[in-house]
């Protein structure tokens, strides 16, 4: 049967859980009701509604006095949840892909007020976003450690789904470090049973003790119907370290390791002295990256971070996205069948590689390094790092692409394709080599 997972752009969501290791609330236990936890929780639960300006095409072919008047702008109403955790500062966890969009944002708390919110930050790669409102009297919602949630606890979720206001559902959590359902981005996902439907993004998920453990972010069902018993929450300790950012600065900086793994296979980990298959084995390494100036080495298994297992790449992908820029990380590996522990900086790719705006204007946002015999058969400049929202990210360039010639000329050094670029300003024709074959990229100067 096929399934798609899907974004649950629409009304807030939250879930209630039981840590393994805690017994269920006397409170809650002896009325045999999960009511005075949610009477306590309710109010950090807002809805978020939005406005997006939709420009329409004009049809400037066609006379103006040949057919009426038509619109230039519609508008687009989208909906979604928040969870308040900050009443001092009015700070509201949420999803990106719920407010990206919106060009005017409004939240409506659980006793109907209603305000205008400021989006201070969005981060697409984890899906997480952060509004602020100007509000007094506001309830919000403490953290759990993510990281002692357990399969088996419970967990409600409460939102508007269809549009049914403060609707409860009840569950448990189904699997942890979920990160192969096909969306892009940095992931970890917590599973639940708990009935998710559309309208349900950017609800928090709680529990028993009234403490947010997730944000709910999507779920997976076949092709047009609804909750199938697969739904998906951002782990609440990932939220808060990108919400910290967003707070901070409106954006997230990541530093790479700079490590290419793979998956360890039974075999595999008997081979490199691995007591399981938790971990990743490095294949490559970036040059000057992070990993490579702690002395990471191809051949080491990485499988700790900051004292915290890593179960594979994926994971490993993630604990780091989330680590600051700047920070210093412990990293355990296990080398020659013996473990050991490594101390790396991360740090920015401005600070290893180089910008090549401070090159060519069109190669803005591409950071580039000068290649090794590892890396092509040709000798050139290899392609780091590639900034989304830059020009270059439109064309063909991919990062681990070798710049081999420019403007028809041999470029080897970072300082051959400046000079290069210097004596035709308006445009630059790269010779690009990927996988043994070589192609041509023409990139203009004017980037706007």
């Amino acid at each position: 049967m096929k399934l798609v997972v899907k974004l649950l752009a629409g009304l807030i969501l939250s879930t209630c859980m039981l840590s393994a290791n805690a017994q269920i609330n006397m409170d809650l236990a002896s009325k045999g009701s999960l009511s005075p936890m949610l009477k306590e929780i309710m109010p950090s639960m807002v809805a978020i509604s939005g406005v997006k300006k939709i420009q329409m095409p004009t049809l400037d072919h066609i006379p103006l006095n040949s057919m009426p008047q038509q619109p230039t702008e519609q508008l687009g109403y989208m909906v979604g949840s928040g969870v308040i955790v900050d009443a001092d500062k009015g700070l509201i966890l949420t999803n990106a892909h719920v407010i990206a969009e919106m060009d005017e944002v409004e939240v409506l708390l659980h006793d109907k007020r209603k305000y205008g919110a400021k989006i201070l930050g969005i981060d697409r790669d984890s899906d997480i976003g952060l509004l602020q409102i100007e509000s007094k009297s506001l309830t919000s919602i403490d953290f759990a450690d993510s990281d002692e949630v357990a399969v088996g606890d419970f967990v409600v979720a409460i939102g508007n789904p269809f549009g049914f206001n403060q609707t409860v559902t009840f569950g448990i959590i189904s699997a942890l470090g979920r990160t192969d359902l096909g969306i892009s981005g940095y992931y970890d996902f917590i599973q639940t049973d708990a009935s998710i439907n559309h309208g349900n993004s950017g609800g928090g998920l709680v529990n028993t003790s009234g403490q947010l453990v997730g944000i709910n972010t999507a779920l997976l069902t076949p092709p047009n119907a609804g909750n199938i018993g697969l739904g998906f929450a951002i782990p609440s300790n990932m939220a808060k370290s990108i919400m910290t950012q967003l707070a901070s600065s409106g954006h997230v900086d990541r530093g790479p390791l700079g490590v290419s793994p793979q998956v360890l296979t039974p075999d595999l980990a008997k081979a490199f002295g691995a007591s399981s298959t938790k971990g990743a084995v490095i294949i490559d390494l970036l040059h000057n990256s992070p990993a490579q100036t702690a002395g990471l080495t191809v051949g080491d298994v990485i499988i700790g971070v900051n004292n915290k297992e890593v179960k594979n790449p994926a994971h490993l992908r993630t604990m780091i996205s989330i680590i600051p820029i700047g920070s210093t990380i412990t990293v355990k590996i296990i080398r020659d069948k013996k473990e050991k522990e490594l101390e790396v900086k991360l740090t920015s790719l401005k600070d290893n590689y180089t910008d090549g705006e401070n090159i060519f204007p069109g190669l803005k946002g591409v950071y580039l390094d000068e290649s090794t015999p590892a890396d092509s058969p040709y000798v050139g400049i290899k392609i780091m790092e590639i900034n989304p929202q830059s020009i270059a990210s439109n064309t063909e360039l991919q990062i681990g692409d070798v710049i081999i010639a420019a403007n028809k000329s041999k470029t080897t050094s970072l300082k051959e394709l400046t000079k290069i670029a210097q004596e035709n300003k308006e445009i630059l024709l790269l010779q690009v080599s990927r996988d043994n074959i070589n192609f041509f990229v023409a990139l203009p100067a004017k980037t706007n």
